[in-house]
């Protein structure tokens, strides 16, 4: 029997409390509107494959009517047509068999305090690897897959917190909903760039390890320099502050936003992103010829690259690592810049004078995404490495 013929039990660690699987439950109570569902296919095509038992652990024995009503609520998240009923809550961790494969989000300190105590396949999902607030010694933990959205095995950060040794990387690239389509003729688009991207600052414990590291609050300097420069004839501003109140107030946004968490607030209009939300994101892709989406500090791109591209814009971002691992190549499927401001005005004003050579970008980027950041095609192989985990 073949790896790929197995089935397999997977464990996810409460699962209504995880924002990057679904809208969460407190979310949903608390009417906060923060998308970053980013990987919510995960759960749907295991849901999707009857060969896969879908176990979601909840370590709290008291309690449970109520977290299953709670869970109840945040699963509707993903719609009728999925059978949410496959998903099997267990209390007990002696449960977790050693054939058993626990996907862990090391954002979430909870996921990693029981790792040492299992004894099954452990997966880490690596986003947000910026909060640093436990244990980064994933080889003696047991690690077997450490997963981020691009090869991270060069990334400085990582190998400086992150003991890695014996774990495998694995790339997991973004994915484009199905709604994000390209609807309008190339030329017919406004001849400057979309800037897009939520501007996200921290602040707290766990996040002092990463402002001491990099000299700096905010994750994505490019994206505050686009946003304060403004709109102009090269460029179209549409990023906004995770926090609405802007840079200056967010140090101070965090204790009152978890003020309104604790209900302590009855109203707090400026939590999450409402503001970047307000407008249909694939119409505002199709009226551009050109975006961009300025990385994170710690050299990780945002889900916007893919997005813009699968709408037939063509992509700006660094001539950098965390493109060509994915089989970018500049000049071909996107256009590169030296990271300043200056240089970015500089390549669009280039191709607002060469819109031929820059339709031909567009035109291969979009190409290129379509057939290698889809959904289907990505989580396809992403379950198959699963199928195989310990057979590597």
């Amino acid at each position: 029997m073949t790896c790929e013929d197995e089935t397999m039990r997977i464990i996810f660690y409460n699962i209504k409390d995880n924002v990057f699987l679904l809208k969460t439950y407190d979310n949903i109570v608390n009417h906060i509107n923060i998308k970053t569902m980013k990987d919510g296919a995960i759960l749907r095509k295991a849901l999707s494959d009857k060969s896969i038992e879908i176990l979601n652990y909840v370590p709290i024995k008291k309690k449970q009517e109520a977290i299953k009503e709670q869970f109840k609520s945040a699963i509707t998240y993903l719609g009728n047509s999925i059978d949410k009923n496959r998903i099997r809550t267990i209390y007990d961790i002696s449960e977790i068999k050693q054939d058993d494969i626990y996907i862990a989000w090391y954002y979430f300190p909870s996921h990693m305090k029981i790792l040492k105590d299992l004894k099954c396949k452990k997966v880490v999902m690596g986003q947000h690897f910026i909060l640093l607030p436990f244990n980064g010694d994933f080889s003696s933990m047991g690690v077997n897959w450490f997963v981020n959205q691009i090869d991270v095995s060069k990334n400085e950060f990582i190998n400086y917190f992150f003991n890695l040794k014996n774990v495998n990387i694995m790339t997991l690239p973004y994915t484009f909903e199905n709604r994000f389509k390209c609807k309008r003729d190339f030329r017919e688009r406004k001849e400057k760039a979309l800037s897009i991207g939520t501007i996200s600052t921290v602040n707290g414990k766990g996040y002092d390890i990463y402002i001491e590291y990099m000299n700096d609050i905010c994750l994505q300097p490019m994206r505050k320099i686009i946003y304060e420069k403004g709109s102009n004839k090269y460029i179209d501003v549409y990023n906004n502050f995770l926090f609405t109140m802007g840079y200056n107030n967010e140090i101070n946004i965090h204790s009152k936003f978890s003020d309104y968490i604790k209900g302590k607030i009855s109203d707090w209009k400026e939590a999450g992103q409402t503001k970047y939300y307000t407008f249909d994101m694939v119409e505002k892709y199709n009226e551009y010829m050109m975006c961009v989406c300025g990385e994170e500090k710690v050299e990780l791109p945002g889900i916007g690259f893919v997005e813009c591209m699968a709408c037939g814009c063509a992509y700006i971002g660094l001539d950098h690592e965390m493109y060509t691992s994915l089989g970018l190549i500049p000049g071909i499927h996107y256009i590169t810049y030296d990271g300043t401001y200056d240089d970015l005005i500089n390549v669009i004003q280039y191709y607002q004078n060469n819109v031929d050579e820059l339709e031909k970008i567009a035109i291969q980027g979009r190409k290129y995404i379509l057939k290698n950041f889809n959904r289907d095609v990505v989580m396809n192989k992403f379950f198959e490495k699963l199928k195989c985990l310990g057979e590597e």
